[in-house]
């Protein structure tokens, strides 16, 4: 899958669970999931996280990564279930 797949992919998921595209919160320096602002990361891979999926470090840390429940399956999605 190439990274425009994996971000229409993330996209889709995130739009139709939290209301926005990830790819527009990382444009826009904002949580996808808290719409909270990102100033400012305690670790380098805080930022590389944030970098591809848009969850700022309190989200990462509160909540399992939202990508890890994306399986890419044809340019859709499918919730991995626990």
């Amino acid at each position: 899958m190439t990274m425009r797949e994996w971000l229409m992919t993330l996209d889709t998921y995130t739009n139709d669970t939290y209301g926005r595209p990830a790819s527009s919160s990382i444009a826009s320096r904002t949580c996808v999931v808290c719409e909270g602002t990102i100033r400012a990361f305690s670790t380098l891979a805080a930022g590389h996280i944030y970098s591809q999926r848009g969850v700022c470090e309190r989200c990462q840390a509160a909540h399992r990564s939202i990508t890890d429940k994306i399986v890419p399956f044809n340019q859709n999605y499918r919730i991995v279930s626990e």
